[in-house]
């Protein structure tokens, strides 16, 4: 029995932005898809130059909560300083229903936020092994 190859980093990560993060860049672009990290250590993927991807990873919902119009901020300050079209910024949590539930209402209200800045919470799991802490 001839089985399928074990998918290689390249293509988690490639999993994880187009079925995940729902991206619906072309393929060229997706396809130059590499781990990044900023300035400051945090995790994430530059997609192919266009699109930043930042992993924020939190035990703790009410420090993230008070902490999160200042990090909207630094991140859309580092995408629009480093050319990026576009922000994802994927809170990955436990419970990422409870995130994405108080964190999505206050995006819109945030004068740091903008139309390309995206907001993800998605369980831990789902994270690809190189997106973890």
């Amino acid at each position: 029995m001839i089985g399928r190859a074990a998918p290689d980093g390249r293509d988690l990560l490639i999993r994880f932005v187009r079925e995940v993060l729902g991206c619906g860049c072309p393929d060229e672009i997706v396809e130059q898809t590499v781990v990044d990290r900023s300035d400051r250590g945090e995790g994430g993927l530059d997609v192919g130059g266009r699109l930043l991807v930042r992993v924020l990873h939190s035990d703790d919902l009410d420090s993230l909560i008070d902490g999160f119009p200042e990090t909207v901020r630094r991140l859309r300050e580092e995408r629009d300083r480093r050319g990026f079209h576009r922000l994802r910024i994927v809170l990955a949590h436990n419970a990422p229903e409870v995130v994405d539930e108080v964190l999505s209402e206050m995006l819109p209200l945030l004068g740091a936020a903008d139309d390309k800045v995206h907001l993800h919470a998605v369980d831990v799991r789902e994270l690809p092994s190189n997106l973890t802490r």
